[in-house]
């Protein structure tokens, strides 16, 4: 079993047709009420203190244009988004499980795979334009379908099996939702490098120094080498490394 995470980062216009208010009364709390600041806290996970800022980004059309200016800039959505999903996961994991990403794409739990991330364009996107829709989705197996003991397959995980034993699809998503807000602004107001160092401190650990390119690239100088190696993230995105083509679900 596994839960499906299908995000469109950007919209023409907008797919909120209703909006539920935390008001007294149901409706949206202005931000003139002083029940404001604790409201965004809560919806946010960022608490909003004497001297904030707010500024109004309408939609995809007012938001995304920040983060990117084309279709090479944009693929490091998928950095986003894994970033939001580890952070989600790590917010249901038992005390000190170890959860790791495979670059780019791959989450691993106490080493087994569980699942990980991608993202889509519309097919033919120009490389110098933002693209008209970009969608991250993610896959993550919660609950193991083998017959096989546990401990049989090292190399594979559920998070049923790994302590995860109070999540569903619903909860995750809604973490996931969160910590994407929070994330997509650190992004916003910080720069690309806010989600590069939270993104980098997530793979398996060496002593080399690792970035990420603008393009999304991942670069690794290792000691002592005076050459940079380049990962092309392009070359990556066709084929998620974690997904088994004949189950369509994370490999086993």
């Amino acid at each position: 079993m596994a839960a499906v995470i299908g995000l469109l980062f950007i919209t023409r216009g907008t797919a909120v047709r209703r909006v539920r208010g935390m008001g007294a009364d149901g409706a949206p709390v202005s931000p003139a009420e002083p029940t404001f600041p604790l409201t965004v806290a809560l919806l946010t996970g960022s608490p909003m203190a004497a001297g904030n800022r707010v500024e109004l980004a309408l939609n995809g059309d007012g938001t995304y244009p920040r983060l990117w200016a084309d279709l090479r800039s944009a693929r490091r959505a998928l950095y986003l988004g894994m970033v939001a999903l580890i952070d989600a996961l790590l917010s249901h994991a038992p005390p000190e499980s170890p959860i790791a990403i495979d670059w780019p794409d791959a989450i691993f739990v106490n080493g087994g795979l569980v699942g990980g991330g991608r993202i889509a364009v519309p097919q033919g996107a120009g490389e110098d334009v933002p693209p008209d829709w970009l969608v991250f989705g993610a896959m993550i197996r919660t609950v193991s379908m083998s017959d096989s003991e546990p401990g049989v397959t090292p190399l594979v995980a559920a998070l049923e099996q790994e302590g995860f034993s109070d999540v569903t699809a619903g909860s995750l998503v809604e973490s996931f939702s969160r910590h994407l807000m929070v994330h997509s602004d650190a992004w916003a107001e910080q720069g690309f490098a806010a989600v590069a160092k939270e993104y980098l401190q997530r793979l398996p650990r060496d002593k080399s120094i690792r970035s990420i390119d603008e393009n999304g690239d991942l670069l690794v100088r290792r000691p002592g080498k005076v050459e940079v190696e380049r990962s092309r993230l392009v070359r990556r995105l066709g084929v998620p490394s974690w997904l088994d083509p004949a189950t369509r679900g994370p490999r086993s």
